[in-house]
């Protein structure tokens, strides 16, 4: 049976990816940063294992989304192989800025599962990570539908060091509080 993680393994989920990237602009020389966030739209090794993992994401939000139209897909076992063919199929026929695309879809779907764990905690600290997750989500949806987007704004800040650290030092700060609500206030 395929579970969704609880609050608490989504924070800490949420709060190591944010303390992963703004530790990499951190630690990392501008050059380096600068180098990476050029190369990345256009990178086709990282747009297909990106989009291989949005569909495999978006397979297991429809098999514990609880709607009743999506029940006869949940109980055949067909929704591996559909993800596959769709994976592939993606990587065939969209290559061009294929890993915004993944990214944009892998921030669209996120919300969905963790949306369902968090309804009924009582604690109030639950806004933080929907806040976030609706954020990465509208972001998502705009840069899905124009991946030129996501492209321009890393060329932004490949542009600019002193902003990099800053976005890092936010990213930072923004994952070890995710982890801190995981063993405080969303246990």
């Amino acid at each position: 049976m395929i579970t969704n993680p609880t609050p608490p393994q989504w924070a800490l989920i949420c709060g190591a990816f944010q303390t992963l990237a703004g530790f990499a602009l951190l630690a990392f020389p501008a050059n380096t940063v600068s180098g990476f966030l050029r190369a990345f739209p256009r990178d086709v090794w990282s747009g297909r294992i990106l989009s291989i993992i949005a569909w495999a994401f978006a397979a297991w939000a429809t098999a514990i989304v609880p709607i009743d139209f999506l029940h006869p897909i949940q109980q055949s076992n067909a929704l591996i192989p559909i993800a596959v063919v769709l994976a592939l199929l993606t990587c065939w026929w969209m290559p061009d800025l294929l890993a915004c695309r993944a990214v944009a879809g892998i921030f669209m779907l996120f919300p969905c599962p963790l949306f369902l764990a968090l309804r009924a905690h009582p604690s109030d600290w639950r806004l933080a990570l929907i806040t976030y997750a609706y954020a990465l989500a509208v972001w998502g949806m705009f840069v899905m539908f124009s991946p030129f987007h996501m492209r321009r704004a890393n060329f932004f800040l490949a542009d600019r060091p002193l902003l990099q650290k800053i976005c890092g030092a936010i990213m930072l700060a923004l994952g070890l509080l995710f982890i801190a609500l995981a063993f405080t206030a969303l246990r």
